[in-house]
């Protein structure tokens, strides 16, 4: 039996995608303009074929809500209980590829939960109030996609919001964003946000377009489980109206590697949920003149490495209300090596 179906309209979509359960189809093929829904597509919960592995092939096709309408949902897989989605649906893996969801104004793009190993890739995600939201999505890629016009979150890993899931059994964990493009709309609230997920790593990313209330939001929630955040090489190309970065650390660590800011604002915003988390800002090439960071309480240890003016990094005008953070520390060169601290320890004695 051929493993490949093709389709032209949502009946035949929605059929294949229903097939999938029961059948050893393994690749649905878009293979027209566009496709108009009169209702949200539902994926499957569990797969038939011996891969246990969905391509959705969009080759370039857009899926939108009929001319006039809008929709809640373009596609999505719910599921209804922890246990379901721990024990059913979690080792499905989907792959989207080069599809456009376009809500019209409204609705979630892609809303995708409890898969293992998931590929968003070239898909684009416009005119919707969230783009992409994973729930549950462990160890998913998403590469090469754009956002424009979301009013709300375009890129979002997540935790389960259904019955049974918590903040510490039901994580996006070990996601990855890759190489994607935000155009905010104006007012929007994030371009990526993180939730509870820990292992995420944001790679060579841009934000740009109207001004969003953060580029990039990462929430542990309080969890104890989750520990890690990297962001490399990404650019924030437009003033977000409360932080550029907004961290939220639950122990553990946060670092961010080459992050280039065109325009003043708050770059990075600290706090600590629990424990001391720290926070390595490095080699940062390029800081506007009322660029400004923010620390909240005590907690969190600060380390700028290789960040522009480094001897300057803890002047209270660099921090809003003044406030430096109780731990902190500035390694740079200018001519020669520099290290700039409140109190160190080397060999067990304190420097200070």
């Amino acid at each position: 039996m051929l493993n490949k179906v093709i389709v032209t309209n949502q009946a035949q979509l929605q059929a294949a995608l229903n097939n999938a359960a029961t059948q050893p189809i393994s690749c649905i093929s878009i293979e027209d303009d566009i496709i108009e829904l009169t209702s949200p597509l539902e994926l499957p919960k569990t797969l038939y074929c011996r891969s246990k592995q969905l391509v959705i092939e969009g080759n370039g096709a857009t899926l939108a809500p009929n001319i006039g309408s809008t929709l809640t949902h373009l596609m999505r897989r719910v599921p209804a209980t922890q246990s379901e989605a721990l024990n059913t649906m979690q080792s499905h893996a989907f792959v989207f590829r080069n599809i456009c969801f376009d809500g019209r104004g409204a609705g979630i793009g892609l809303d995708l939960a409890a898969t293992y190993g998931a590929l968003i890739e070239n898909c684009k995600f416009q005119s919707l109030t969230e783009g992409l939201h994973l729930r549950f999505c462990l160890m998913a890629r998403v590469v090469n996609c754009q956002s424009i016009n979301v009013t709300g979150i375009a890129f979002t890993a997540d935790r389960g919001n259904w019955t049974s899931s918590s903040n510490s059994n039901s994580q996006s964990n070990h996601t990855r964003f890759e190489q994607c493009r935000v155009f905010n709309a104006a007012g929007a609230y994030a371009a990526f946000a993180m939730y509870a997920a820990s292992g995420m790593v944001m790679d060579q990313c841009i934000s740009e377009g109207g001004n969003p209330s953060y580029h990039v939001y990462f929430d542990s929630q309080g969890s104890g489980v989750v520990k890690d955040f990297v962001m490399r090489s990404s650019h924030l190309e437009s003033a977000a109206t409360i932080a550029g970065i907004k961290l939220r650390l639950s122990g553990g660590y946060a670092k961010l590697i080459g992050v280039y800011s065109q325009y003043d604002q708050v770059l990075v915003d600290a706090e600590a949920a629990s424990g001391y988390p720290h926070l390595y800002v490095e080699d940062v090439p390029w800081l506007t003149g009322g660029t400004t960071f923010k620390t909240i309480g005590t907690s969190v240890v600060w380390s700028f490495n290789e960040v522009w003016q480094g001897d300057t990094i803890f002047n209270t005008t660099r921090w809003v209300g003044g406030t430096i953070p109780y731990y902190r520390y500035s390694e740079f060169f200018n001519q020669s090596k520099q290290i700039i601290t409140n109190s160190m320890k080397v060999n067990n004695k304190t420097i200070s």
